[in-house]
């Protein structure tokens, strides 16, 4: 995400300096176009405020957002134990979850 803001910073900064200013409103679109299907909730937040938010806060509720979904996925994969089947000389990985038992079934 860091890397993907500072794209879009170099990009704006570069426009600007050729006499092309970026406005604030679309810097801020530049950033959400941008993002995957996954920041979806994050979007629909920072797009409800009446007023839009500092380009900053934007990229601090992005990067807190990024944070905080890899530590869900984390938390998850330690969560799910794997149990490894082998069958005619092929091993297949199943994983299972403490609600819903193994992913194949």
């Amino acid at each position: 995400m860091s890397e993907f803001l500072l794209r879009i910073k170099c990009l704006v900064d570069a426009l600007s300096t050729s006499g092309d200013p970026v406005l604030p409103c679309e810097h801020l679109d530049a950033i959400l176009e941008g993002l995957p299907e996954d920041y979806g909730p994050i979007i629909l937040v920072i797009e409800s405020k009446f007023d839009p938010l500092p380009i900053h806060e934007v990229e601090a509720l992005l990067l807190a957002h990024e944070s905080r979904s890899q530590k869900f996925v984390r938390k998850k994969l330690l969560e799910s134990p794997s149990i490894n089947v082998a069958q005619d000389g092929s091993s297949y990985n199943l994983q299972t979850t403490p609600f819903s038992g193994p992913a194949f079934q």
